[in-house]
């Protein structure tokens, strides 16, 4: 579990604590985790707020992240996005810089950020990086969505645009692809949206104006084939794609609801639990059984 204090590592007994020591070289880089990431060599890659930290768990110890670009630029901004577009490509978003995409077999380091034109970044403030079913890698950012194209070694921007929703709700805080191949994007103030891959056409729901307004939709999950869990600022929804139905399943006032409504991650591990990450309640599971859902 990556939190503000340190990385996290549960075995279903006890706890065990990763911290930043100034004089522990192979200790991590710094103690406000970011995202995780597992390559495919089992090594975990851990975004904090200074730069990228590379653990090794046979040996538990950490090593920064030390590739530089041709201009000899390295990482060491909040990395706030990891993603794999193959075994050997790692794709790195940063809270200012853009993206970086590094070629683990030649060691080599590619920094992408925002520009005039309309094929670069469309900004520099990366939120989340995804790959689809596909292979196309989409990077989500302050002001709109963009797919990489290898062909051409830039970018296609998809920016939503609907005049019901507030200025900033390019924010793109959440992407994933369901079974359909529609992706779902959770943004900053403009609810949720539904992209057609083919026809390049948004569908929102839950934006200004709807009841309920879900703000801060910082993680979209395909619970079931048209069921998708939304977290958010304001609690977690289950949403049905095909009914339209919703419903909240936190409730602020039960105490044996959700520890906090500020909803931040949701998993799925081997055994069909659900962990869910809050930003002020820690981490709650739902065992397979539990019928909350």
């Amino acid at each position: 579990f990556g939190t503000k204090d340190g990385l996290n590592r549960f075995d279903g007994q006890e706890y065990r604590i990763f911290r930043h020591h100034p004089d522990d070289s192979s200790s991590i880089g710094n103690n406000f985790i970011r995202t995780i990431f597992e390559d495919s060599s089992g090594k975990l890659w851990i975004g904090t707020d200074a730069g990228l930290s590379i653990y090794n768990p046979s040996a538990e110890q950490f090593s920064k992240f030390n590739a530089t670009t041709p201009e000899g630029k390295t990482i060491n901004s909040a990395v706030t996005a990891i993603c794999a577009a193959d075994d050997s490509t790692i794709w790195i978003g940063c809270l200012n810089e853009g993206v970086y995409r590094y070629l683990k077999n030649e060691h080599k380091l590619e920094h992408y950020t925002a520009g005039s034109d309309n094929n670069s970044l469309s900004s520099n403030v990366v939120w989340k990086i995804y790959k689809d079913f596909a292979g196309s890698v989409w990077i989500g950012t302050r002001d709109g969505l963009d797919r990489y194209i290898p062909e051409s070694d830039n970018f296609q921007v998809y920016r939503l645009q609907n005049s019901n929703m507030a200025p900033d709700f390019n924010d793109i805080l959440a992407i994933t692809e369901d079974t359909d191949g529609d992706l779902w994007l959770g943004t900053w103030s403009g609810g949720l949206a539904k992209l057609n891959k083919v026809s390049k056409t948004y569908t929102f729901y839950f934006g200004k104006g709807s009841i309920p307004y879900i703000t801060k939709i910082r993680s979209v999950f395909e619970f079931e084939r048209d069921r998708l869990l939304i977290g958010s600022d304001d609690g977690l929804y289950l949403f049905n794609k095909k009914t339209l139905e919703h419903q909240r399943i936190d409730n602020p006032v039960d105490p044996y609801s959700l520890s906090d409504q500020n909803v931040y991650s949701i998993y799925r591990d081997r055994e069909k639990g659900i962990w869910i990450g809050t930003y002020f309640g820690g981490v709650n599971y739902l065992s397979a059984k539990n019928n909350m859902i």
